[in-house]
Order: structure tokens, then C-alpha cells, then sequence
């Protein structure tokens, strides 16, 4: 999977970041305060696209986080074979 670094300002909820290696759409954004030690932060709620659970992750409100290149397609499903019930294809055609 390919990615880039995004800077986490320019981020807005519905946009993708991975948090631990997997894909995950941004649900909220918070900032937290910098504390004693520390600069400001930027809170992540996020929703990992392929197991659906709710994650949560924060950066360096000027620091960067890792964004996959995502691109969206429409596919029709044409034909559903399961003769074998060990095999089953699903015949698919993409809508340009």
C-alpha cells in the first residue's frame, strides 16, 4: 500500500490516516492542550475500514501522520458462482 505525510492541520473528519498499519476513516478531530512538557496534540477518532471498530490516535498538532492513497471505484456484480461449495467467484465489472 502506498502512502504519503499529510500535515495534521490540513486533516478533516471522512478523510482516510492509518493508525497501526490499517486504514481508518477520520470520525472526529480534538486538540488537546500543551502541557508542561510537551506540545499541543491532535486527537484522531477514527474507524478502521476492515474490521469496523472505533480507534483513536493523536500526533503533534504541527507534526505529520501517514495517509494511504486511497481511490474510489464503482463495480457491478455480474454473475455469483458457488457450484463448489469449497470455490465461489464473483464475476465483477467496473463502471467507468
Amino acid at each position: 500500500m502506498s502512502t504519503q505525510l499529510i500535515q495534521t492541520s490540513s486533516l478533516r473528519p471522512g478523510q482516510f490516516i492509518l493508525v497501526n498499519g490499517k486504514p481508518c476513516k477520520i470520525l472526529n478531530i480534538t486538540g488537546a492542550k500543551p502541557g508542561k512538557h510537551g506540545a499541543a496534540k491532535t486527537i484522531f477518532e477514527a474507524k478502521d475500514i476492515i474490521t469496523g471498530k472505533n480507534v483513536e490516535t493523536s500526533a503533534a498538532s504541527k507534526g505529520t501522520i501517514e495517509v494511504p492513497d486511497t481511490t474510489r471505484e464503482t463495480w457491478t456484480v455480474i454473475d455469483i458462482n458457488n457450484e463448489n461449495e469449497n470455490e465461489n467467484y464473483l464475476a465483477l465489472m467496473k463502471i467507468i
